[in-house]
């Protein structure tokens, strides 16, 4: 009897030893998950913030070696031909950014999720996005396209795309289905969601790599303006000058070499993607590993992304 008795015992004790440690261990993923969330939120922040410098200076860079072109060349200065050289308008990087923005947001929301959040929660979440994103499509869809690379007609379908896919998971919320129904369905969507960091990272590539070759370019035509210097007149005080801007686009150029923005772009989307299939693995305790490297390598490539381009 008192065998029995002390099995009993020993079992419960083992029984309130097991529902502690998860408890423990729940409350470990739920900080994990807080931490996840705040360096997400503070690397998105850091990509926005590189996808308006980059975008804003597109506009700058041609113009500045337009401008380099007829001092190289010997042309005559047009100021107003130098003004008219646009590649992105304000209202393009508006659209833009808001899209970024948006697709954070949605990621946030899962983090949320996966902390606690209720599904109805999320559902309202949804209904902002949707508003954010129809806004966006809208504003993106009234721009002309730019110019070779930056091309606006491809935006609005992106967005569109991501407006219906945040429907079709709102509609199962509403319609009360079945979680497991729900995370399929938002598994289902994400390539669409994620289709706009692809586009935009893509169009910040691109601005990174106009704005290397830009520097590229000019570090060339100055040196051989030096070289020439020395064998015509050889002008000191021109040497000089030229010496000091070399010494700027070489330091330009160094500074640019690791801080292409679309590799911290695809790290957003990699991280994006990690909270998605944590949130819809329909296991509380699901390994959480990937999620804090994936969102530990994004803070890395947004805080490399951080160096500005020449103004």
């Amino acid at each position: 009897m008192r065998k029995q008795k002390r099995l009993v015992q020993c079992i419960a004790a083992m029984s309130v030893f097991l529902v502690s440690q998860a408890a423990v261990a729940a409350d470990a993923t739920k900080a994990s998950l807080q931490t996840v969330t705040l360096q997400f939120q503070q690397a998105t922040a850091a990509v926005i913030t590189s996808a308006q410098t980059y975008f804003a200076q597109m506009n700058t860079v041609e113009q500045n070696g337009a401008l380099d072109e007829i001092a190289f060349e010997r042309k005559p200065l047009d100021n107003t031909a130098l003004d008219n050289i646009q590649i992105i308008s304000p209202e393009a990087l508006k659209a833009r950014t808001d899209a970024l923005k948006a697709i954070s947001q949605y990621t946030q929301d899962l983090a949320s999720l996966a902390t606690g959040s209720s599904l109805k929660t999320f559902g309202t979440n949804l209904q902002g996005l949707s508003k954010n994103l129809s806004q966006a499509a809208t504003d993106a869809g009234s721009l002309p396209d730019a110019n070779s690379f930056i091309k606006n007609k491809a935006l609005p379908g992106i967005l569109g795309g991501a407006v219906k896919a945040v429907g079709a998971i709102f509609e199962l919320i509403e319609g009360r289905k079945a979680q497991k129904q729900i995370m399929q369905e938002i598994l289902k969507q994400d390539d669409t969601m994620t289709a706009i960091m692809t586009e935009i990272g893509n169009e910040m590539g691109l601005a990174y790599e106009r704005q290397r070759t830009k520097d590229g370019e000019r570090l060339t035509n100055l040196t051989i303006e030096y070289k020439n210097n020395l064998n015509g007149r050889s002008d000191v005080f021109l040497s000089f000058l030229l010496v000091r801007q070399i010494e700027d686009s070489r330091a330009q150029i160094a500074a640019l070499k690791t801080a292409n923005p679309a590799n911290a772009v695809a790290a957003m989307a990699k991280a994006h993607k990690a909270m998605v299939d944590y949130v819809t693995s329909g296991n509380k305790s699901a390994d959480i590993t990937s999620l804090i490297a994936s969102a530990g390598s994004f803070f890395s490539a947004a805080q490399s992304s951080q160096t500005q381009p020449n103004k």
